[in-house]
């Protein structure tokens, strides 16, 4: 299944009011980032703003809530993009390498050590 999120550069004071407006829009799910934490990789908010997100199921509605926002929010950036659902339980798998240190092979257990 994929999903349409719509990410909304706002004052930090307008994040609540933009997290309102995409669940009365449908949003099935809100992401927020702050600045407070996050995760590597993942883009952050400029200083005073907080960038939020909602997860829509369909088109039409992230497209009503994103005209919605510029009209009542007027985040600095908005951007629509679909996102193809992952098994996140499994995928997180990608990213465990096996090492091999001397004659050692440490790995995680879903890998085969090397013969020999």
């Amino acid at each position: 299944m994929a999903w349409m999120s719509l990410s909304l550069d706002v004052k930090k004071s307008s994040a609540e009011a933009a997290q309102e407006l995409l669940t009365d829009c449908g949003a099935a799910g809100l992401e927020l980032r702050d600045g407070e934490g996050g995760m590597p990789n993942v883009r952050k908010p400029q200083p005073g703003e907080a960038i939020v997100i909602g997860f829509f199921d369909e088109r039409a509605a992230a497209l009503g809530a994103l005209k919605k926002a510029k009209a009542q929010l007027k985040p600095r950036q908005a951007a629509l993009e679909e996102v193809v659902e992952k098994d996140w339980s499994e995928e997180w798998k990608r990213l465990i390498r096996p090492v091999t240190v001397g004659r050692l092979w440490v790995g995680p257990p879903w890998e085969k050590p090397p013969k020999g």
